[in-house]
């Protein structure tokens, strides 16, 4: 009888053990879920930042491109309306 009560004492303290154990796992994948979480939104903060600074200096580009490219267009559009305009007054 002794000794069946020993061997469920022991039982006993190894199923608690088991649970702390069990416990502790829980608490640390929570918590390393919670470090991966934040980690992960700081890396979208950061990426978000630089995504907006490059597409702002890409609409920079376009806008000096089409600036460079209107330019001479705008230059023969001047040239032809002074042609008709001297043609008119030439009629």
């Amino acid at each position: 009888m002794e000794a069946a009560q020993c061997y469920w004492w022991d039982l006993g303290q190894r199923l608690q053990g088991l649970q702390e154990v069990q416990r502790l796992i829980k608490e640390s994948a929570s918590r390393t879920r919670d470090v991966l979480k934040q980690h992960f939104n700081d890396l979208k903060d950061t990426l978000g930042k630089l995504l907006d600074e490059r597409l702002v200096t890409l609409f920079q580009e376009v806008d000096t491109i089409e600036q460079e490219t209107i330019k001479p267009l705008d230059d023969c559009q001047k040239v032809i309306e002074h042609g008709v305009n001297t043609g008119e007054d030439l009629v």
